[in-house]
């Protein structure tokens, strides 16, 4: 691998034993969710910073205590919701 990806929330992890990352690939995977979609049941549309969508998903993260940053780091990475 010629390429590291570092996420907003700044987490970096190295690991020397394999079953060590598979420990954590499960832990993360126990504590994450996927909604599973038809593309032609998808919609999106662009999110940009300051945009009263984007204030107001950080709001909504924040009261559910989830990282607002995730919607700072959607915006600069992919700009769509």
């Amino acid at each position: 691998m010629n390429e590291t990806k570092v996420y907003e929330d700044g987490f970096r992890a190295v690991f020397t034993k394999q079953d060590d990352f598979l420990s954590c690939i499960n832990k993360i995977s126990s504590n994450s969710f996927w909604e599973r979609r038809k593309s032609k049941q998808l919609r999106l549309i662009p999110l940009m910073d300051g945009s009263k969508v984007a204030e107001d998903l950080k709001m909504e993260y924040e009261k559910e205590g989830i990282d607002k940053n995730i919607i700072s780091d959607t915006i600069l990475n992919t700009g769509l919701l």
